[in-house]
C-alpha cells in the first residue's frame, strides 16, 4: 500500500514537529510496500504474520526511499535518514491522528457487515462532482489501511469519506478515535467475520461504536430495517432510512428501479443489497445539500464496481459477478434478485462463506434452505462448507452437484447451461469465484 501526500508543505511541517526532527527530507508519500516505493517516500516497515517489512529495507532504499522509520529492535544499520521508534504500526496512528487535527473536513465515516464499499464509492463519485473529497481507496479499512489512506487528506478537501473495518474486538473504537469522524454510517450488522467476534452481538456492539462516537452536532444515519441498529440510543442527530415504515428516507423497491420518498431512481436490475446501498447514499447526499435532480442522475449512472453485482453477457447468457465476499445475508439477496430475473434457467454457483466462526455449518444450512424454497433451478457448488447448503437442499426440482475442483465446476456449467440462463455466481474471497466467469489469471 502506497499513497501520495497532497499538502506536502503541511504534512512535513507536522512530521518533523511529532518526530522532533528539522532535518528530515522532503516527503511527498508513504509505503508499507518495499516494492512501490518511490523517490520521496517514507518506508514503514511494518511486522505481519508472515512478514517482518524491516528484512525489505534495503529494497526499499534501492528502489528510492527518502526515510525509512524502524524499530528499534531491529537495529539494522540503515544507509539513508531514519529514525528509530518502538513501534512501526503506532507510529503510523499516531501521525494519523496528528494530521487528522490538522484538517478543517468533515469525516464521514462508514462501517458495516454488508455493502459499506459500494456505498462508500457511491457517496465519493456524487460528492466529488461539487466538492472536494477524499476517500479511503479500495478496501483499505483496517487499523494500517485507514490511517495510511488518512496521509493523503488535503488542506483544501471539504469531505473526507472513510471505510472502517474490524476482525477483532476493539477495532472500530479505535479507528474512531484516529479518525475523529463528524458523521457515522452503520450499513447493516450480519454474521459476516462472526469467527473473530464470537457472536453476532459482539459483531454489533464493536459496528455500533462508530455511531456513539459520532458528536452531537453531527449526523448519525440509522438503518431501521436493522434491528440491531433501530434501538441504540445515541447523543448526535439522527437521520432514519429503510424499507419497512415510514422514515426521514422511505424505500420501495420497484421492478428495477427504487423510490425514496417522492423520487424515482433506476437500477441496473431489481437488487435489494443495491437498493440498500442506494437508500443509505441518498439518505446521506440529500442531507450533505447535495440536489435531488443531480443525485438521481448520478445513481442511474452509477458503475457496479467488479465483483459487487456485476452483470456480464457472454453468449447469450447473464453473468451476475457478485464474488467480492459472501455471507448469508448478502447471498440471500443475491439470489432474491436471481428470482425476480426474466430468463430461462436460474442457476447458482456457490462458494464458501468463510470467517463465520462456530455459526459456519449453521449459516450453511440456512442458505440451503433458503435456496430449497426459492424458484431456482440448479445449484454448483464449490467447496468444503457449501456441502452443508446442498444437503440442506430437499426439493428434487432443483439440481444439486458438489466441486472439489473448480475446472471440473466450470465444464459441467458449461454443458448446462444455454443461452438466456441467469447465472449467479458468488463465494467468500479467499474462494476465487470469479475465475468460474473470466477463467484463472484474470
Amino acid at each position: 500500500m502506497r499513497v501520495d501526500i497532497k499538502s506536502k508543505n503541511e504534512f512535513n511541517a507536522m512530521i518533523q514537529q511529532v518526530l522532533n526532527n528539522k532535518t528530515l527530507p522532503f516527503i511527498t508519500g508513504c509505503s508499507i510496500n518495499s516494492k512501490n516505493i518511490k523517490t520521496g517516500d517514507i518506508f514503514f516497515p511494518l511486522k505481519g504474520e508472515k512478514f517482518d517489512g524491516h528484512s525489505f529495507i534495503d529494497e526499499a532504499i534501492m528502489n528510492g526511499a527518502s526515510l525509512i522509520i524502524a524499530e528499534k529492535k531491529n537495529n539494522q544499520e540503515i544507509q539513508i535518514p531514519n529514525i528509530y521508534v518502538n513501534s512501526v504500526l503506532d507510529t503510523i496512528k499516531n501521525l494519523a491522528k496528528r494530521w487528522r487535527m490538522e484538517s478543517n473536513c468533515e469525516i464521514i465515516g462508514i462501517t458495516g457487515s454488508n455493502g459499506k464499499t459500494s456505498t462508500k464509492e457511491i457517496l465519493s463519485t456524487v460528492i466529488s462532482k461539487s466538492k472536494s473529497v477524499m476517500f479511503s481507496k479500495s478496501n483499505y479499512n483496517s487499523t494500517v489501511g485507514l490511517p495510511m489512506s488518512m496521509f493523503e487528506i488535503s488542506m483544501d478537501d471539504d469531505i473526507g469519506i472513510l471505510e472502517m473495518g474490524a476482525n477483532k474486538c476493539g477495532e472500530i473504537k479505535e479507528l474512531t478515535e484516529i479518525a475523529t469522524p463528524n458523521h457515522g454510517l452503520v450499513t447493516n450488522i450480519s454474521n459476516a467475520h462472526n469467527k473473530y467476534f464470537g457472536s453476532i452481538n459482539n459483531i454489533a456492539k464493536n459496528k455500533i461504536e462508530l455511531l456513539k462516537s459520532i458528536p452531537e452536532s453531527g449526523f448519525s444515519f440509522i438503518n431501521m430495517d436493522d434491528s440491531y441498529l433501530r434501538e441504540v440510543k445515541l447523543s448526535s442527530k439522527h437521520i432514519t432510512y429503510g424499507f419497512s415504515g415510514t422514515y426521514d428516507f422511505t424505500g420501495v423497491l420497484l421492478d428495477e428501479s427504487i423510490q425514496i420518498n417522492n423520487d424515482i431512481i433506476s437500477l441496473p436490475y431489481s437488487n435489494m443489497a443495491l437498493a440498500q446501498n442506494y437508500l443509505a447514499a441518498y439518505a446521506v447526499l440529500v442531507t450533505f445539500g447535495i440536489d435531488n435532480k443531480s443525485i438521481i442522475k448520478e445513481l442511474e449512472n452509477m458503475p457496479i464496481y467488479p465483483g459487487r453485482g456485476e452483470l456480464i453477457n457472454k453468449n447469450g447468457i447473464v453473468f451476475i459477478d457478485d464474488t467480492y465476499n459472501s455471507n448469508f445475508a448478502s447471498c440471500a439477496n443475491g439470489i432474491d434478485s436471481v428470482v425476480k430475473m426474466i430468463g430461462n434457467k436460474k442457476i447458482l454457483v456457490l462458494g464458501d462463506m468463510h470467517e463465520l466462526g462456530d455459526a459456519t455449518e449453521e449459516e450453511h444450512i440456512k442458505l440451503g434452505r433458503l435456496i430449497d424454497s426459492a424458484n431456482i433451478n440448479a445449484v454448483f457448488g464449490f467447496g468444503d462448507y457449501i456441502k452443508y447448503t446442498l444437503d440442506a437442499i430437499k426439493s428434487d426440482k432443483i439440481l444439486k452437484i458438489h466441486f472439489n475442483d473448480k475446472n471440473e465446476l466450470a465444464k459441467s456449467l458449461k454443458q448446462y447451461h444455454n443461452s438466456g440462463d441467469i447465472i449467479y455466481v458468488k463465494g467468500s474471497r479467499c474462494m476465487k469465484m470469479e475465475e468460474i466467469i473470466y477463467g484463472k489469471g484474470n
